[in-house]
């Protein structure tokens, strides 16, 4: 184990001592797609890699405004549901709610820009009442079962 810690420490203060390397963490938690965007900035930055982050945004924006146009003339939007945890039933809020409808899509539980609260199955389903949502996208982690 020794040896696989020194060879870890000259590496982590670069070859021979000839370059140190600083190492930075960066926490980043978008609750929109601007979040997203500073995010990959903020880290393109630290990498010195301001460009590169500059034009993945840009790409990104780009996309995302070519798929708003392409489903902008779309006249029967689909409802959906975007679950983000199962246990407790949650449905996605944030940054998705603006991701479905630049998609075209109608966010049925969403809240844009904030966390959603818990919900039910009824309530997703619309309870009986023929309200039912056809259309669903899992996002989230899986909870494993112990």
């Amino acid at each position: 184990m020794g040896s696989l810690r020194r060879e870890f420490h000259r590496r982590r203060n670069g070859c021979q001592g000839a370059h140190r390397m600083r190492s930075e963490g960066h926490i980043v938690g978008p609750n929109s797609f601007e979040d997203i965007y500073a995010g990959i900035l903020k880290i393109a930055n630290s990498l010195h890699a301001k460009e590169k982050g500059t034009a993945l945004v840009n790409h990104m924006r780009q996309g995302l405004l070519a798929i708003a146009t392409q489903v902008g003339r779309a006249v029967d939007l689909p409802t959906v549901v975007c679950v983000e945890w199962i246990d407790p039933l949650m449905a996605a809020g944030n940054w998705v709610p603006d991701l479905v409808t630049a998609a075209g899509g109608i966010d049925f539980l969403g809240i844009p820009n904030e966390h959603t609260p818990k919900t039910s199955l009824i309530k997703i389903t619309g309870g009986g009442s023929g309200q039912g949502r056809g259309y669903a996208l899992w996002m989230g982690n899986r909870k494993e079962s112990s």
